[in-house]
């Protein structure tokens, strides 16, 4: 229905418009697919084989549509209009052919039969069946090649995931396509269907295939739902990993810790706060030993180290404890961003990991340290 809706007021949008009427022709195919709505269709009509074009006629459409899309999207910025015409002439004549074969046929249709047991004999709709798939066939194919390509370009992680996802989408169903038309053969010549003909396997492969293909441009409004719930339960997991050495180090420095956290605070936030005070009293420790803590130590040898310097920092009065902050020493420490000198860029110094990396090193060294 929101693509029903996006199809009427996004007009002026190419891509917006090849998407929506994607989504509402495949909406259609799989209805009229439903076995109760195929001969009604064809008795209200009075045509036979009506429910049956119908079904080809949306999925043809459909491909179409995604084809264009995915088209649109992967073309540079000049291309207005990239093929489009080529395939949907292509699509146009497939439709009209195939209706013409279906109603001229003569043979009466049964919804609950397989589309080769009704018109397997014909040979005109076999080839024609051939036609319709070798047209699934050319836009998966043409899909998966822009989306793989394109995927290298992508850095923004939700579109990235969901050109795989198109791409993995595209090879299932080259495979499901094969499978269909080596049916079609099989059944026609009289030769041993291949395997799986009998069961559901197939049609499964095809609906995953399908749920694959529409779940990758749909990542955008899916994605971050999903994701928030899972992103919760990852931060919580960290905080308990880090508790050990945040519950040594702020005992020991307790004017360290910021405001203290509220109930209705994230866990997003309280991770947040557990590496600022963790760092925070890291620094203050590095007076208290002999070498400063750099990133390269071994979680076990780092661990030690803090561990070595808390018990000299117990043992020291606090107002000597207290680091020197003075201008001269503030000055000797080196930024933790500096600039390359050829560009002029901000650089991250070697001795400070990306924030990325941050929990990854603060995660090991508790681990390390609540093994002491």
């Amino acid at each position: 229905m929101q693509a029903a809706v996006r199809l009427v007021r996004k007009r002026r949008s190419p891509v917006d418009l090849a998407y929506s009427a994607h989504i509402v022709t495949l909406s259609l195919s799989v209805l009229v697919q439903f076995h109760d709505i195929q001969p009604r269709l064809d008795t209200l009509a009075h045509v036979n084989g009506l429910g049956r074009w119908l079904v080809f006629s949306f999925t043809i459409a459909s491909m179409c549509a995604f084809w264009i899309t995915v088209t649109y999207l992967t073309s540079p910025a000049g291309d207005r209009a990239p093929g489009v015409s080529a395939k949907i002439l292509w699509a146009a004549a497939g439709i009209a052919v195939m209706g013409v074969l279906l109603f001229g046929s003569g043979v009466p249709d049964d919804a609950g039969a397989g589309f080769l047991v009704v018109h397997g004999e014909n040979p005109l709709i076999v080839g024609f069946y051939l036609a319709f798939l070798a047209y699934i066939s050319a836009g998966l194919f043409g899909t998966l090649r822009r989306t793989w390509r394109y995927v290298r370009y992508v850095h923004q992680p939700y579109v990235r995931l969901g050109l795989r996802l198109v791409a993995a989408g595209d090879a299932g169903g080259l495979l499901y396509v094969g499978y269909l038309s080596a049916t079609a053969l099989t059944s026609y010549f009289g030769l041993p269907t291949p395997p799986g003909a009998s069961t559901h396997a197939v049609t499964y492969l095809g609906l995953a295939c399908t749920t694959l293909i529409v779940a990758g441009p749909t990542i955008g409004v899916w994605g971050p739902r999903l994701a928030t719930p899972l992103r919760s339960v990852a931060q919580r997991r960290a905080l308990r990993r880090l508790r050990p050495l945040w519950t040594a180090l702020t005992t020991a420095m307790p004017e360290l810790r910021r405001e203290p956290p509220s109930v209705g605070d994230s866990a997003g936030y309280q991770l947040y706060r557990y590496v600022i005070e963790i760092r925070d009293s890291l620094l203050v420790l590095e007076s208290y030993t002999g070498r400063p803590f750099h990133d390269g130590m071994t979680p076990a040898l780092h661990a030690r180290t803090v561990a070595q310097a808390l018990h000299t920092f117990a043992a020291t009065k606090r107002t000597a404890a207290a680091p020197d902050l003075s201008p001269a020493s503030a000055g000797d420490m080196k930024p933790a961003v500096t600039r390359d000198a050829a560009s002029g860029d901000p650089v991250l110094s070697p001795g400070l990991p990306a924030m990325k990396d941050e929990l990854t090193h603060l995660t090991q060294l508790s681990r390390a340290f609540a093994r002491l």
